[in-house]
C-alpha cells in the first residue's frame, strides 16, 4: 500500500527510475540518491560559478548581490561558504 502511495506522489521522471522496485523502501533509496546527485551537482556548478564571478563592468552593489545570491543558494543546497 505505501509502495503505491509512493510510486503515485512521483512525477514521470522519477517514477522511471523507480518502477522496477518492489519495496517502499527501494523507492525511497532510489528517490534519495537521485536528489542527492542532483544537489550534489547544484552545488559544484554553485561553487564554479562563484569562482567565476567577476565586477566586469558592474556597479560593487551588483556584483556584491551577485555573490550573495549564490552563497545563499549554497546555503540552501547544504554546502554554506565558509
Amino acid at each position: 500500500m505505501l509502495l503505491t502511495w509512493l510510486q503515485s506522489t512521483l512525477s514521470k521522471t522519477i517514477l522511471s527510475r523507480v518502477i522496477s522496485s518492489v519495496h517502499s523502501y527501494q523507492v525511497w533509496d532510489k528517490v534519495h540518491e537521485y536528489f542527492h546527485t542532483q544537489t550534489k551537482a547544484r552545488a559544484r556548478q554553485l561553487r564554479t560559478d562563484l569562482r567565476s564571478t567577476t565586477l566586469d563592468g558592474k556597479c560593487m552593489r551588483e556584483f556584491f548581490t551577485q555573490i550573495k545570491n549564490i552563497a545563499n543558494e549554497l546555503a540552501g543546497v547544504g554546502s554554506p561558504v565558509t
